[in-house]
């Protein structure tokens, strides 16, 4: 049993890897103990990947509360997603809501606060962090 999880962790490790930053830190490798069942590794595994998704974003540029479907996404902090905003945004202090889970502001990674109208255009794959508070924009238009 030791070395099922030994070899679970060490894939976790190599294939998954860590998401640190903005107030989040994540690693299953380390979540995961040597008194863990095969069944409890799994269990971990799946809840890690559920926090992780693609989807387009149809909400027009001038309405703030954007909105995207995701098929068996959870919200948790550590949560990674790339979305494409088919009409980019132009709203100011925007909110990203996904599956239903809550609109949450989304944060420029660069200045830790509200993104600029600019920093998503129009057909942008936006890749995403939760920091528990926000959704942190990784890749900001360049101005």
């Amino acid at each position: 049993m030791l070395q099922g999880i030994q070899k679970l962790r060490a894939y976790c490790r190599a294939s998954i890897g860590k998401v640190d930053g903005f107030n989040a830190s994540i690693s299953l490798s380390q979540e995961l103990s040597a008194s863990d069942t095969i069944a409890d590794a799994i269990s971990k595994l799946y809840a890690y990947t559920k926090g992780r998704g693609y989807g387009v974003c149809g909400t027009l540029a001038n309405n703030p509360t954007k909105t995207v479907a995701m098929p068996n996404f959870v919200l948790q902090p550590g949560a990674m997603v790339a979305v494409l905003f088919r009409f980019g945004n132009s709203a100011s202090e925007p909110t990203l809501n996904v599956n239903t889970t809550g609109a949450k502001p989304i944060y420029n990674c660069y200045k830790n606060a509200s993104i600029d109208t600019t920093d998503i255009v129009e057909g942008m794959t936006a890749q995403l962090a939760y920091d528990g508070e926000h959704w942190i924009l990784l890749n900001p238009t360049p101005v």
